[in-house]
Parts: structure tokens; sequence; C-alpha cells
């Protein structure tokens, strides 16, 4: 069914009563990915009697999906009901159903909240380009979620998802679950994840993974830029003289891009990145991140690896179509719009440089990530599933001011 049917049904089963063993997760509406994919593990692993539900579409890939996880098919019957009776939901937005709307129009949306049912939200991604009301341009209008609470990994992000969506919101200050990966120390098991996603042993990676942008304005077909073959090559050349051994480049587009530049692919030098969903993945298993706008790079900061940044429409990006909270010089890594200044900056790396300064920037953030968000946000989970006086109330409503702090 569409989904504004599955939205009036939703609504007309919010008297079904809650079962206080039952977690829903979703992420990008039906990938098995990300901060929710990780949660779900750590749930099972730490408490295997909790019965956990994923939707999927036709199109999903669940070749990693355990057998444990309860799967529905999307916008049906059966996902309305179950996640009606869970207890707790989790997904990787602001809210299982979150809108921008007009006060007039809030009375509808509000409909779609279920009391008493606790709504975990991780969003995904530290934000580098800017969201919500800063990005839409939607500062007059009220910001109606499901959410009962953030759970992220730094003041830096709390502090933007309060102004830009909903500062009444509490924060659960726990970690990134995704980025836990990025911290594991098992040879055996990184390994297991290479051969899983097709890549060699002996070869060493580059993921390029550049953002979105719009052709035209937020309404419009979202697209990716890519390198070109020439480009690609003199990069490879550059990594070989600067680091030895093979290496290979793994091209991986935002998960808003539908239709992809496959004559890139070879299989061999230059790889699809998506032809699998979970991009911590591949941010653990490879050696370096070349990205633009990406959020990637704040999770990438966790590894101590090399990274580089390349955004040769930086200045319309920044200036024209979605604008950045961080001057692009306060990162921790070196920048550039030029792929001949690109090669220049892998032939000049300096690792003991980086990671100084990766240091400073992850204190700047306030990030707390160390490998165990993923146990933190399980008993958060386990103790509002079991705790019937346990809900999270929302702060009076405060005026959002700007902060100067993430607008440096």
């Amino acid at each position: 069914m569409n989904s504004f049917l599955f939205k009036i049904i939703d609504i007309l089963l919010h008297f079904l009563p809650m079962n206080n063993n039952l977690v829903f997760f979703s992420s990008f509406e039906d990938q098995y990915s990300d901060h929710p994919k990780a949660i779900s593990e750590k749930v099972h692993e730490l408490y295997p009697d909790v019965l956990i539900v994923w939707p999927f579409s036709d199109r999903a890939k669940l070749d990693r999906v355990p057998e444990y996880v309860i799967k529905v098919k999307i916008n049906s019957v059966r996902h309305a009901i179950l996640k009606n009776r869970a207890k707790v939901i989790i997904d990787n937005y602001t809210g299982i159903y979150n809108v921008f709307t007009e006060k007039r129009n809030s009375w509808k949306y509000k409909l779609l909240i279920k009391k008493r049912q606790i709504n975990f939200s991780t969003w995904h991604g530290t934000p580098l380009k800017k969201i919500g009301r800063s990005m839409m341009n939607r500062g007059k209008d009220v910001f109606i979620s499901t959410s009962s609470g953030f759970i992220l990994n730094s003041k830096y992000i709390t502090e933007i998802l309060h102004r830009e969506f909903d500062n009444t919101i509490p924060v659960h200050l726990l970690g990134s679950a995704r980025n836990d990966l990025l911290f594991e120390k098992d040879t055996d098991k990184l390994q297991r994840i290479k051969t899983h996603l097709g890549l060699d042993s002996k070869c060493q990676y580059v993921l390029y993974a550049p953002t979105f942008r719009y052709y035209d304005g937020f309404d419009s077909k979202p697209y990716s830029l890519y390198m070109s073959s020439e480009q690609i090559d003199m990069c490879i050349a550059a990594l070989k003289s600067r680091f030895g051994g093979e290496w290979a480049f793994i091209i991986r587009v935002h998960q808003k891009i539908k239709e992809q530049n496959t004559e890139l692919f070879n299989g061999k030098t230059v790889i699809n990145g998506n032809e699998h969903d979970d991009m911590a993945e591949y941010l653990a298993v490879c050696d370096i991140l070349i990205t633009d706008f990406s959020g990637s790079l704040f999770d990438f900061a966790n590894t101590n690896k090399p990274c580089f940044l390349y955004a040769p429409d930086f200045f319309h990006y920044k200036n024209k179509e979605r604008g950045l909270y961080l001057d692009v010089q306060k990162l921790p890594y070196t920048f550039t719009i030029s792929d001949k200044e690109l090669v220049e900056n892998i032939l000049n790396y300096d690792s003991n440089e980086q990671i100084t300064k990766v240091y400073e920037f992850n204190k700047y953030l306030g990030n707390i990530d160390d490998g165990k968000a993923s146990e933190r946000i399980a008993h958060l989970i386990y103790s509002s599933l079991t705790d019937d006086k346990l809900h999270f109330k929302r702060k009076q409503q405060k005026n959002v001011k700007k902060n100067k702090r993430i607008n440096k």
C-alpha cells in the first residue's frame, strides 16, 4: 500500500497494546544498516529474548540480516501492527515520523504520535553540510516528530540537532553505535568483512565517498560528483609512490543516489561501493578515505587513518547550494578543489601532523566515541522495555538561538 494509506492504518492501530519485549528498528526506511543495525545486534547479544522487528521492501538486501530478526514488508498491515505493538522504536533520522509544517497543520501530524511508545532517534551522521531549518529555510514552521530522545555522540551534533529541529527533545549522549566497528582490533573479523565485501586481502583500498548534490533546489533530483578514470589513475599512482603496495578505488555514493555512473567500475581497480548497504563496514576495512562534505569524515576521525578532502565545486556548494557549519580550514585534513593539489596532498601526507589535528578536532567536537556505544544504548533500550514508569518528557520549549560555536 502507499505511504499515506499506511499512515492512516497506523493511526487506527494505536489502540493495540504494546509488547514490553518488542523493539522495532528502521534504517533509511528499508536497509539493514547504520546505527540501528549495530544497536539491533548488540541488543540481541546482550538480551537474546527481546523480539526484534525490521521492515524491508522487495528491493532490500537481506543477505546479512540474522535469522532472529522478524522481517515485515514495508507499508504492509503487518508492518503497522508490529510497529504499534513495539514498546521501543529505533530510527536513524529525527523520529520514525518527522515533518516541518505550518502551525495550523500540526494537529494532523501529531496524530501519528502513539502515547507512551518510546522512539529513540540516532540521526545518520555528524553534519558538515547544513541540515534541517538552515537547509530548507523552514525557520517559521514547527517541527513535529515522534522522537522521544536523540542518541548522539558529541556536543557538536547535539547543538545542531536542537537548533535545526527541536530543542525540547532529550539527548542521550551515549556515542555512535555504527562507529564501534571503527575501533575493532580483531583482524580475523575485519578480514571476514573484507571478504564479504568482495575485497582482496592483499590490496589496499581508498574509499571515495562524495556526498550528494541537487540539480536545481531541494525538490530536484539528487546527483553525485565522480572522479574521471584519469583522475583515479593519478591518485593511484600517488598512493603507490607515497605508501607502496597495490591500490584500488571503492566509489560509494550517497544512499539518495539511485542511478550511478557504472562506466567507471571495472571490478579490480575501481569498485562499486554501493553493492552493500553498510557504510561502516567500508570505513572499517578501507585504508584511506577521500570525501568532500560527507559526515563520513567525522566517523573516520576515529581511525587515525589518512583522509583527504576534495571538492571541485566547493564555492558553489558553500555559497549557493547548501552551506557548511564549519570552515573547511578548521577540519583536521588537507582540503583542495584541484585534482593536482589532491595528488600533492597524498604525496606529502604527514601522519603525525594529522593524528595531532584529529585529536584536537575530536576534543573540539566533544566526541565521546570509544567503541562501546552499542552496549550503552542496548542497556538504555532494555531499561525502557522493562520499566513501565519510564518515559521521556520533552523540555519546555525555549527560543533556539544561533550558536556561534558551530558557525566558526
